[in-house]
C-alpha cells in the first residue's frame, strides 16, 4: 500500500491508487504526485521522479538529461501528453509519440533516424510524411504538399531556395514564377556571445514565424534570446549592456529589439515576439541585418538555436505538366493558380493569360495570340473553353459558333495573318485588304443565301458555288466592289463569247 518517494529521501507514501478519491482521472492529475495510467485506467505513481542519475538510467522508462530525469517520449500514452514534452512529438501516421527531430543538433544522428531528415539551414526536421496524415495540416506546412494519387504527405518538389537553383534542376520539372513566395529557414546559433548578421541575401523577405530551442536540453531551459534588427554591436556590446534597452523598449542600443524569448519555442509561434508600433506583428521585414544575443543563464554552457521562417518574393514550384491529377492542377496550395486542367486531354498547362509574347503564346497549342486586345493578348482557344451551345458560345465576345463543325472556335477576325487565318479549317478566309473573314461557303450555302444573307465580300461563282472576293483594293467600298464583280462578270462573260465565236469561224474556213 506504500511506495518510496525518491523526492524526499526516506520518505514512504501511500500508493496512487489508495489515496481517497484517485480513482477520478481529475483528481489524480492534479495531485503532484500521481498520474493516471492510460493502459490500465488507473491512477499510478509518477514516472521518472529520480534525482539519481543512475537510478535514472536504469529504468527503461526514463531518461537523464541536463540534469534532470525525464520520461522517455514513447511512455507517453496520448497526444495531449506527448505535446506537453518539448522533446517530443506527436506522429499521427502511427498515433504514437517520439522524439522531436529538431531537439537533435547533430546531422549525423539526425540523418540516421528514419524519421528525420537535416535542412541545409543547420536543423534537423521530421520528415512531411511522418508528420502529417491530415490534408489540411499537411498543407499548412509550408514544407510539404498532399500528393492526391496517395493520399500521403510529402515533401513538397522543387523546394529550391534562389531562381539559380531552380533553374538549374536537370529534372526539368521545376520552374521559377514571380507570382508567388517561398518559405526560406534560416538558421542562427549564439553561446553566450553576441553577432551580427548581415541579412542582404534576404533584403524583401518577411520573418512571419519561427522556433528556439536547447538541442538535448529537457524543460523551459532559461537561455535567453534577443535579436535586435540592426547592428546594435558598438553601443551593446554584451547582454549585460541590452538589459536596460529590452525592459525600457527604446532604441538606445541603435533600435528597438524586435524578439526577446527565453525557452524551448518549438511550435512555430508568430515573429516578432514584441508587437511595437515598428512592427505592428505583422511580420518583420529584413533590411540590412540583424543582432543576436544568446544568453545561458543556467550556467551550463547551453547553446542557443533559432531559426526564423522567411516568406521571399519568388518561388521554384512544379511546371504545370507535372501534375498528373485535375485536383492537383487546379489546387492554389500547389500551382499559386497558374495553371488550367484540359478536360478533353486530361493534361494540364499553364494558364495562357501568362504568356505575354507571341512567339510564347503560339508555342502553346491550347493557346491563341489577340494581336487587337492591349492586355491579356495570349488566351485560351474558344474550342477549349467548353462552350457546348450556340448561345454560351457567342456569349463570349471573341468566340462565335461555325456550323460547319457545330462547334465553338475563336472568331476570324481575331487572327492577323494569312497563315493562322488559314489554319482554321476552311472556316476563315484572308482578304486582301489584310483582314481574316468568315469564309463565304459557310455564309452562303446556297445561290440565294449567298447573294441575300452573305457578305458584300462574297460572291457567286460559275460552278455554283460561293466564293470569297480576296482581292479587294484599298479604300473600296462594298458599293464599288459590286459594280466592279458585275463589270469583270461581264467581261469574263464577253470574253468566252468571243472565244466561241473564233471557233464557229474556224469552222466554217474548214
Amino acid at each position: 500500500a506504500c511506495y518510496v518517494n525518491d523526492l524526499i529521501p526516506f520518505t514512504c507514501d501511500p500508493v496512487c491508487s489508495l489515496r481517497p478519491n484517485h480513482d477520478n482521472l481529475t483528481i489524480c492529475v492534479n495531485d503532484t504526485d500521481c498520474e493516471w495510467d492510460y493502459g490500465a485506467d488507473y491512477c499510478t505513481e509518477k514516472l521518472c521522479r529520480f534525482a539519481d542519475q543512475t537510478i535514472c538510467e536504469q529504468d527503461i522508462r526514463c531518461r537523464f538529461d541536463t540534469g534532470v530525469c525525464t520520461r522517455k517520449c514513447g511512455f507517453h500514452a496520448i497526444q495531449p501528453l506527448c505535446h506537453d514534452d518539448l522533446l517530443c512529438m506527436w506522429l499521427p501516421s502511427v498515433n504514437e509519440c517520439v522524439d522531436d527531430c529538431r531537439t537533435n543538433g547533430n546531422e549525423d544522428l539526425c540523418v540516421n533516424n528514419t524519421r528525420c531528415n537535416w535542412d541545409s539551414a543547420g536543423y534537423c526536421y521530421t520528415m512531411c510524411e511522418y508528420a502529417f496524415n491530415v490534408r489540411s495540416e499537411c498543407e499548412s506546412d509550408k514544407q510539404c504538399s498532399w500528393n492526391w494519387d496517395s493520399d500521403t504527405c510529402e515533401h513538397r518538389p522543387c523546394d529550391f531556395d534562389s531562381q539559380i537553383a531552380c533553374n538549374d534542376d536537370t529534372t526539368g520539372s521545376c520552374e521559377w514564377t514571380n507570382s508567388d513566395k517561398r518559405a526560406v529557414d534560416v538558421a542562427f546559433e549564439g553561446l553566450n556571445n553576441a553577432t551580427y548578421f548581415n541579412l542582404g541575401a534576404y533584403a524583401g523577405c518577411t520573418a512571419s514565424n519561427y522556433f528556439q530551442l536547447i538541442p538535448k536540453a529537457a524543460g523551459l531551459v532559461a537561455v535567453q534570446f534577443v535579436i535586435f534588427p540592426c547592428n546594435t554591436l558598438t553601443r551593446c556590446p554584451t547582454y549585460e549592456s541590452i538589459r536596460a534597452s529590452v525592459q525600457n523598449n527604446d532604441a538606445s542600443c541603435g533600435c528597438k529589439y524586435t524578439h526577446s524569448m527565453a525557452s524551448n519555442q518549438l511550435l512555430w509561434p508568430s515573429f516578432p515576439v514584441n508587437t511595437n508600433p515598428t512592427t505592428n506583428g505583422a511580420g518583420w521585414l529584413a533590411t540590412s541585418g540583424m543582432t543576436l544575443y544568446v544568453k545561458d543563464t543556467t550556467n551550463r554552457n547551453l547553446a542557443g538555436h533559432i531559426v526564423l521562417q522567411m516568406e521571399c518574393p519568388g518561388e521554384c514550384r512544379q511546371v504545370c505538366a507535372a501534375h498528373q491529377t485535375q485536383s492537383n492542377c487546379e489546387n492554389f496550395q500547389y500551382t499559386g493558380g497558374d495553371c488550367m486542367w484540359d478536360i478533353d486531354n486530361n493534361l494540364c498547362h499553364t494558364k495562357c493569360s501568362l504568356f505575354t509574347d507571341v512567339v510564347d503564346c503560339a508555342n502553346r497549342t491550347w493557346c491563341q495570340w489577340h494581336p487587337t486586345h492591349t492586355a491579356n493578348q495570349c488566351q485560351l482557344k474558344c474550342s477549349l473553353r467548353q462552350y457546348t451551345t450556340k448561345t454560351t458560345c457567342e456569349s463570349d465576345p471573341l468566340c462565335w459558333w461555325t456550323p460547319f463543325k457545330s462547334s465553338c472556335m475563336s472568331k476570324c477576325t481575331e487572327f492577323d495573318n494569312a497563315e493562322d487565318c488559314g489554319a482554321q479549317d476552311g472556316q476563315c478566309n484572308f482578304f486582301g485588304d489584310g483582314i481574316c473573314r468568315v469564309s463565304c461557303n459557310l455564309l452562303g450555302p446556297t445561290r440565294l443565301s449567298c447573294r441575300t444573307s452573305a457578305s458584300a465580300y462574297c460572291m457567286w461563282n460559275d460552278d455554283n458555288n460561293p466564293v470569297s472576293y480576296t482581292h479587294l483594293r484599298a479604300h473600296e467600298t462594298p458599293e464599288h466592289l459590286v459594280c466592279r464583280l458585275l463589270l469583270e462578270k461581264k467581261k469574263k462573260y464577253l470574253k468566252q463569247y468571243i472565244i466561241q465565236v473564233k471557233r464557229i469561224i474556224i469552222l466554217l474556213k474548214i
